[in-house]
């Protein structure tokens, strides 16, 4: 499973992020014969806005064990990265398939549809992975997740 830690601080290592993590799953409470569970990766991504110039760091932690993965996320939710409060959430991967608001594809309520005109996607980013050992997982901007 893939866990989402938005807002990091931009001094924030690949090291630092991953000692983070694995602070939080040597903190939870695991049943006397249960496997040991292992953060598998970090990845940095730097997002920045090419409209606004304005620049994000988040983090990616890949984790050998889903169960243990959303307990961690209830745990760190809130705690300080390098004395910063994040953000931590489930990852999820945009599907251009599932998204409701795609042309073609009959809405009855109208409320919902007006809700939706103002998308919330940035259309003009640009994705970078620092400090990671592959490139991002995101081909384009209407791929993340916040």
């Amino acid at each position: 499973m893939i866990i989402f830690i938005r807002e990091i601080p931009e001094t924030a290592s690949q090291k630092e992020l991953g000692d983070f993590i694995s602070g939080g799953l040597n903190r939870m409470r695991l049943l006397p014969f249960s496997r040991r569970r292992k953060v598998e990766k970090c990845d940095i991504l730097r997002i920045k806005d090419l409209d606004t110039d304005r620049v994000e760091y988040h983090g990616l932690a890949y984790l050998d064990d889903e169960r243990a993965a959303k307990a961690l996320i209830k745990q760190l939710n809130g705690a300080a990265l390098n004395g910063k409060k994040v953000d931590v959430r489930s990852y999820y991967k945009r599907s251009v398939d599932r998204d409701r608001r795609r042309p073609g594809r009959q809405m009855t309520n109208l409320a919902i549809l007006n809700r939706r005109q103002g998308d919330r996607r940035r259309g003009n980013i640009l994705v970078e992975t620092l400090h990671g050992s592959r490139p991002a997982l995101l081909p384009d901007a209407n791929s993340l997740t916040f």
